[in-house]
Protein backbone atom coordinates (compact mmCIF):
# COMPACT_ATOMS: atom_id res chain seq x y z
CA UNK A 1 0.00 0.00 0.00
CA UNK A 2 3.16 2.18 0.86
CA UNK A 3 4.72 1.83 -2.65
CA UNK A 4 1.14 2.24 -4.63
CA UNK A 5 1.14 5.53 -2.79
CA UNK A 6 4.11 6.93 -3.58
CA UNK A 7 3.75 5.88 -6.86
CA UNK A 8 0.93 7.59 -7.61
CA UNK A 9 2.78 10.61 -5.74
CA UNK A 10 5.11 10.36 -8.00
CA UNK A 11 3.21 10.23 -11.23
CA UNK A 12 0.86 13.21 -10.17
CA UNK A 13 3.70 15.12 -9.60
CA UNK A 14 5.27 14.91 -12.79
CA UNK A 15 2.65 15.31 -14.85
CA UNK A 16 1.86 18.75 -12.92
CA UNK A 17 5.15 21.09 -12.87
CA UNK A 18 5.21 23.98 -10.66
CA UNK A 19 4.76 26.99 -13.41
CA UNK A 20 1.47 25.08 -14.45
CA UNK A 21 0.43 24.81 -10.60
CA UNK A 22 1.15 28.70 -10.41
CA UNK A 23 -0.52 29.41 -13.70
CA UNK A 24 -3.80 28.38 -12.29
CA UNK A 25 -3.89 31.26 -9.96
CA UNK A 26 -3.86 33.96 -11.61
CA UNK A 27 -5.60 34.51 -15.32
CA UNK A 28 -4.43 34.95 -18.68
CA UNK A 29 -5.75 38.41 -18.38
CA UNK A 30 -3.75 39.53 -15.47
CA UNK A 31 -0.33 37.68 -17.04
CA UNK A 32 -1.43 39.53 -19.71
CA UNK A 33 -1.32 42.84 -18.44
CA UNK A 34 1.88 42.49 -16.44
CA UNK A 35 3.95 40.99 -19.40
CA UNK A 36 3.10 44.56 -21.15
CA UNK A 37 4.21 46.42 -18.43
CA UNK A 38 7.49 44.45 -18.30
CA UNK A 39 7.88 44.61 -21.68
CA UNK A 40 7.26 48.40 -22.01
CA UNK A 41 9.89 48.76 -19.16
CA UNK A 42 12.17 47.07 -21.22
CA UNK A 43 11.42 48.97 -24.60
CA UNK A 44 11.45 52.47 -22.31
CA UNK A 45 7.87 52.90 -23.05
CA UNK A 46 7.26 55.16 -19.38
CA UNK A 47 4.70 57.12 -20.73
CA UNK A 48 2.51 54.14 -20.68
CA UNK A 49 3.52 52.70 -17.21
CA UNK A 50 2.61 56.17 -15.70
CA UNK A 51 -1.13 56.09 -17.42
CA UNK A 52 -2.02 52.94 -15.43
CA UNK A 53 0.01 53.98 -12.15
CA UNK A 54 -1.73 54.20 -8.98
CA UNK A 55 -2.10 57.46 -7.98
CA UNK A 56 -0.02 55.91 -4.40
CA UNK A 57 3.14 55.32 -6.69
CA UNK A 58 2.52 58.28 -8.85
CA UNK A 59 5.08 61.65 -7.93
CA UNK A 60 7.82 63.17 -9.55
CA UNK A 61 10.06 60.28 -8.76
CA UNK A 62 8.39 57.85 -10.71
CA UNK A 63 9.83 58.51 -13.78
CA UNK A 64 13.65 58.45 -12.84
CA UNK A 65 13.00 54.98 -10.77
CA UNK A 66 11.46 53.43 -13.95
CA UNK A 67 14.74 54.46 -16.03
CA UNK A 68 16.93 53.32 -13.19
CA UNK A 69 14.91 49.66 -13.56
CA UNK A 70 14.83 49.72 -17.01
CA UNK A 71 18.51 50.47 -17.34
CA UNK A 72 19.19 46.76 -14.95
CA UNK A 73 17.21 44.80 -18.45
CA UNK A 74 19.71 43.78 -20.56
CA UNK A 75 19.51 44.75 -23.98
CA UNK A 76 19.13 40.97 -25.53
CA UNK A 77 15.86 38.80 -25.72
CA UNK A 78 15.27 36.48 -23.13
CA UNK A 79 15.84 33.31 -23.65
CA UNK A 80 12.67 31.82 -21.51
CA UNK A 81 10.07 33.63 -19.44
CA UNK A 82 9.16 31.80 -16.54
CA UNK A 83 5.79 32.59 -14.08
CA UNK A 84 7.71 31.96 -10.47
CA UNK A 85 5.08 33.51 -8.40
CA UNK A 86 1.16 34.93 -8.06
CA UNK A 87 -0.82 35.92 -5.82
CA UNK A 88 -4.39 36.89 -5.59
CA UNK A 89 -6.34 38.57 -2.58
CA UNK A 90 -10.26 40.19 -2.91
CA UNK A 91 -11.28 42.00 -0.76
CA UNK A 92 -14.01 44.96 -0.30
CA UNK A 93 -14.88 44.83 -3.88
CA UNK A 94 -11.10 45.20 -5.26
CA UNK A 95 -8.62 42.08 -6.67
CA UNK A 96 -5.20 42.31 -5.50
CA UNK A 97 -2.62 40.85 -7.79
CA UNK A 98 1.05 40.02 -7.46
CA UNK A 99 3.40 37.99 -10.03
CA UNK A 100 6.59 37.27 -10.42
CA UNK A 101 8.48 36.32 -13.84
CA UNK A 102 11.90 34.78 -14.40
CA UNK A 103 13.70 36.05 -17.12
CA UNK A 104 16.92 34.17 -18.17
CA UNK A 105 19.77 35.58 -20.18
CA UNK A 106 22.54 33.73 -21.41
CA UNK A 107 24.80 34.97 -18.17
CA UNK A 108 21.91 36.73 -16.12
CA UNK A 109 18.67 36.20 -14.48
CA UNK A 110 16.51 38.64 -13.60
CA UNK A 111 13.21 38.68 -11.18
CA UNK A 112 10.33 41.17 -12.08
CA UNK A 113 7.54 41.82 -9.99
CA UNK A 114 4.10 43.47 -11.22
CA UNK A 115 1.48 44.11 -8.31
CA UNK A 116 -2.06 45.72 -9.35
CA UNK A 117 -5.34 46.62 -7.88
CA UNK A 118 -8.63 45.73 -9.62
CA UNK A 119 -11.35 47.68 -9.16
CA UNK A 120 -14.79 48.63 -10.92
CA UNK A 121 -12.67 51.51 -12.06
CA UNK A 122 -10.23 49.79 -13.42
CA UNK A 123 -6.77 48.11 -13.09
CA UNK A 124 -3.98 50.12 -11.93
CA UNK A 125 -0.11 49.26 -10.66
CA UNK A 126 0.30 49.71 -7.78
CA UNK A 127 4.40 48.06 -7.45
CA UNK A 128 6.60 47.22 -9.88
CA UNK A 129 10.03 45.90 -9.20
CA UNK A 130 13.05 44.73 -11.15
CA UNK A 131 15.97 42.44 -9.31
CA UNK A 132 19.26 40.86 -10.90
CA UNK A 133 20.27 37.24 -10.02
CA UNK A 134 23.44 35.56 -10.37
CA UNK A 135 21.89 32.26 -10.92
CA UNK A 136 18.47 30.73 -11.39
CA UNK A 137 15.66 30.16 -8.66
CA UNK A 138 16.01 26.77 -9.21
CA UNK A 139 19.68 26.27 -8.84
CA UNK A 140 19.65 28.92 -5.82
CA UNK A 141 17.47 26.96 -3.71
CA UNK A 142 18.81 23.51 -4.81
CA UNK A 143 18.54 21.14 -2.05
CA UNK A 144 22.33 20.19 -1.34
CA UNK A 145 24.28 19.40 1.53
CA UNK A 146 27.79 20.84 0.74
CA UNK A 147 28.61 24.44 2.12
CA UNK A 148 26.10 24.28 4.79
CA UNK A 149 26.54 25.38 8.68
CA UNK A 150 26.95 23.08 11.45
CA UNK A 151 23.26 24.44 12.57
CA UNK A 152 22.16 23.16 9.72
CA UNK A 153 23.74 19.74 9.68
CA UNK A 154 22.26 19.17 13.06
CA UNK A 155 18.90 20.29 12.67
CA UNK A 156 18.54 18.06 9.38
CA UNK A 157 20.33 15.42 11.60
CA UNK A 158 17.57 15.76 14.11
CA UNK A 159 14.22 16.33 11.30
CA UNK A 160 15.06 12.34 10.10
CA UNK A 161 15.90 10.85 13.17
CA UNK A 162 12.56 12.40 15.77
CA UNK A 163 10.33 10.85 13.21
CA UNK A 164 12.17 7.65 13.58
CA UNK A 165 12.07 7.86 17.43
CA UNK A 166 8.76 8.68 17.13
CA UNK A 167 7.50 5.50 15.18
CA UNK A 168 9.47 3.01 17.58
CA UNK A 169 7.95 4.76 20.59
CA UNK A 170 4.41 4.42 18.65
CA UNK A 171 5.02 0.78 18.47
CA UNK A 172 6.38 0.31 21.55
CA UNK A 173 3.09 2.12 22.99
CA UNK A 174 0.99 0.27 20.83
CA UNK A 175 2.44 -3.35 22.18
CA UNK A 176 1.91 -1.88 25.97
CA UNK A 177 -0.99 -2.98 27.93
CA UNK A 178 -2.98 -0.02 29.81
CA UNK A 179 -4.44 0.65 32.85
CA UNK A 180 -6.36 3.10 30.91
CA UNK A 181 -7.54 4.76 27.58
CA UNK A 182 -4.52 4.42 25.09
CA UNK A 183 -5.98 6.87 22.33
CA UNK A 184 -4.10 9.79 24.30
CA UNK A 185 -1.14 8.66 24.66
CA UNK A 186 -0.62 7.64 20.35
CA UNK A 187 -1.89 11.19 19.94
CA UNK A 188 0.73 12.89 22.21
CA UNK A 189 3.73 10.37 21.00
CA UNK A 190 2.33 11.34 17.54
CA UNK A 191 2.59 15.38 17.69
CA UNK A 192 5.57 16.99 18.25
CA UNK A 193 6.10 20.43 20.40
CA UNK A 194 7.60 23.38 19.69
CA UNK A 195 9.53 24.19 16.46
CA UNK A 196 12.95 24.87 15.54
CA UNK A 197 13.45 25.90 12.04
CA UNK A 198 16.57 26.88 9.28
CA UNK A 199 15.84 28.11 5.89
CA UNK A 200 18.59 25.72 3.94
CA UNK A 201 19.35 27.97 1.16
CA UNK A 202 20.31 31.18 3.54
CA UNK A 203 21.10 29.28 6.67
CA UNK A 204 19.09 31.78 9.21
CA UNK A 205 16.87 29.97 11.71
CA UNK A 206 14.43 30.63 13.96
CA UNK A 207 12.41 29.18 16.81
CA UNK A 208 8.58 28.70 17.35
CA UNK A 209 7.79 27.77 21.14
CA UNK A 210 4.12 27.56 20.30
CA UNK A 211 3.90 25.27 17.37
CA UNK A 212 2.78 21.54 16.46
CA UNK A 213 4.04 19.24 13.98
CA UNK A 214 3.28 15.67 12.73
CA UNK A 215 5.83 13.14 14.18
CA UNK A 216 8.13 16.13 15.35
CA UNK A 217 9.53 16.68 11.82
CA UNK A 218 9.20 18.28 8.58
CA UNK A 219 11.23 19.89 5.05
CA UNK A 220 8.60 21.77 2.54
CA UNK A 221 9.21 24.23 0.07
CA UNK A 222 7.05 26.63 -1.31
CA UNK A 223 7.49 27.05 -5.59
CA UNK A 224 10.71 28.52 -7.22
CA UNK A 225 11.33 29.14 -3.03
CA UNK A 226 13.96 27.70 -0.45
CA UNK A 227 13.55 24.51 1.19
CA UNK A 228 12.53 24.87 5.14
CA UNK A 229 14.12 22.05 7.63
CA UNK A 230 12.33 21.69 10.70
CA UNK A 231 12.42 19.78 14.01
CA UNK A 232 10.23 19.49 17.01
CA UNK A 233 10.71 18.25 20.34
CA UNK A 234 9.19 14.63 20.90
CA UNK A 235 7.59 15.26 24.46
CA UNK A 236 4.99 12.94 24.22
CA UNK A 237 7.28 9.95 23.32
CA UNK A 238 9.86 11.11 25.76
CA UNK A 239 7.27 11.37 28.58
CA UNK A 240 5.75 7.65 27.30
CA UNK A 241 9.04 6.16 27.83
CA UNK A 242 9.56 7.69 31.36
CA UNK A 243 6.18 6.79 32.93
CA UNK A 244 6.08 3.78 30.87
CA UNK A 245 6.12 1.54 34.06
CA UNK A 246 3.38 3.29 35.85
CA UNK A 247 1.23 3.03 32.78
CA UNK A 248 1.54 -0.54 32.77
CA UNK A 249 -1.71 -2.83 33.35
CA UNK A 250 -0.98 -5.43 35.68
CA UNK A 251 -0.69 -9.05 34.14
CA UNK A 252 -4.03 -11.00 35.01
CA UNK A 253 -3.26 -13.35 37.87
CA UNK A 254 -0.67 -11.37 39.31
CA UNK A 255 -2.96 -9.48 41.68
CA UNK A 256 -5.09 -13.15 43.12
CA UNK A 257 -5.13 -13.04 47.07
CA UNK A 258 -4.22 -16.24 47.89
CA UNK A 259 -6.14 -17.88 51.41
CA UNK A 260 -3.56 -19.54 54.21
CA UNK A 261 -4.60 -21.51 56.35
CA UNK A 262 -3.14 -22.88 59.49
CA UNK A 263 -2.30 -26.34 59.58
CA UNK A 264 -4.23 -28.29 62.26
CA UNK A 265 -6.93 -25.85 62.21
CA UNK A 266 -10.53 -26.60 60.79
CA UNK A 267 -13.83 -24.09 60.77
CA UNK A 268 -16.43 -26.13 61.78
CA UNK A 269 -20.37 -24.94 61.60
CA UNK A 270 -23.49 -26.64 63.81
CA UNK A 271 -23.17 -30.05 65.60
Amino acid sequence: MIRLLVVILVVGLSGCSQQAIIEKVVSDDDQAFAKAQIEALRSRDFDSIEKVADPSIKGRGLRNTLSKMADLIPAAEPVSVELVGAYVTKSFGQTSTDITYEYSYPEQWLLANVATRKTPAGVTIVGFNIRPLDQSLEEQHRFTLSGKSVVQYVILVLAMAVPIFSLCVLVVCIRTPFKGRKWPWVLFILVGIGRIAVNWSTGDWFISPVHFQLLGASISAPFYGPWTVAVSIPLGAIMFLIMRNSLRAVKDGSQLTASHEVPGTESQFGP
